[in-house]
């Protein structure tokens, strides 16, 4: 850890009031893989990737944008 702290820049990022830690992060993958081994739900490869990009779109609150942009490109 410590030859990665001049790299991070800590007290910048804590500064600025994001996340210096993989805390959140495992905590959003834990979750996401929850969502698509319920009880009962079954996935192929391909379906599974196509649900959790879809639920990352929505919680991060770029889904209007993401489809604002899809439709001008199209």
């Amino acid at each position: 850890m410590g030859a990665w702290t001049s790299t991070i820049r800590y007290a910048e990022n804590r500064a600025q009031g994001w996340d210096i830690g993989s805390g959140s992060t495992e905590s959003l993958c834990k979750t996401m893989a929850r969502r698509v081994k319920a009880p009962g739900m079954r996935w192929d490869p391909a379906g599974a990737e196509t649900r959790l990009q879809l639920t990352a779109l929505q919680d991060s609150n770029a889904w209007q944008d993401y489809w604002k942009l899809t439709a001008q490109q199209n």
